[in-house]
């Protein structure tokens, strides 16, 4: 019979979170971060299968998605904001190491985690953003590159890796930011999708 997944909430840093899990933890813990406008219900497949192999199986909804509370209008949501809540759900759960698995835009909060909390990460798996030290820049990713379909969306979004301080810089760049950086060129004509 095929293990249910449940669902709870867990109060973290002033928010509910909502939490996916299903599965024992015989082998270890693997958390899912999702993509980009997506929520926990994307790993649902990935999740039963991780669990029917003998692990435990983590999906949150970042904050601010899914039927996780919003942030105060006032205050934004960083990727150091995700990185903690990470850590907190792990916390909460009392897991002392997890493989992290990230898919777009969950795939950043995968990598800073693990470099700020290498104690307490197993491995690391993500899907549409390879891992890169150096600023990236969508200039440099060859044509029919995943995430340049996003581009189309978001001409002017700009994600930097600061070595200096450990952490990734999302920026959306205005006509005011166009003084001190440039957006890149949009790509090249892509191909329809089949």
């Amino acid at each position: 019979m095929a293990q249910e997944i449940e669902h709870t909430h867990l109060p973290i840093r002033g928010l509910n979170i909502h939490v996916a899990q299903v599965g024992k933890d015989e082998l270890g813990t693997v958390l899912f971060l999702h993509g980009f406008p997506e929520i926990w219900y994307s790993w649902r497949h990935q999740m039963l299968a991780v669990a029917a192999a003998g692990y435990r199986a983590i999906a949150p909804d970042c904050r601010g998605y899914g039927l996780s509370d919003q942030p105060p209008e006032d205050e934004e949501a960083s990727w150091d904001d995700l990185v903690a809540d990470v850590l907190a759900i792990l916390d909460a759960y009392s897991i002392p190491k997890a493989f992290l698995v990230g898919k777009d835009f969950g795939a950043l909060p995968a990598y800073e985690f693990a470099l700020q909390h290498p104690d307490r990460t197993c491995g690391v798996a993500c899907l549409g953003i390879p891992f890169n030290p150096a600023p990236m820049s969508f200039d440099a990713m060859p044509e029919g590159f995943y995430v340049l379909r996003w581009r189309t969306f978001a001409p002017d979004l700009k994600i930097t890796y600061i070595p200096e301080g450990s952490h990734f810089v999302q920026e959306q760049l205005s006509s005011s930011a166009s003084s001190r950086t440039t957006p890149s060129s949009p790509p090249p004509e892509m191909p329809p999708r089949p």
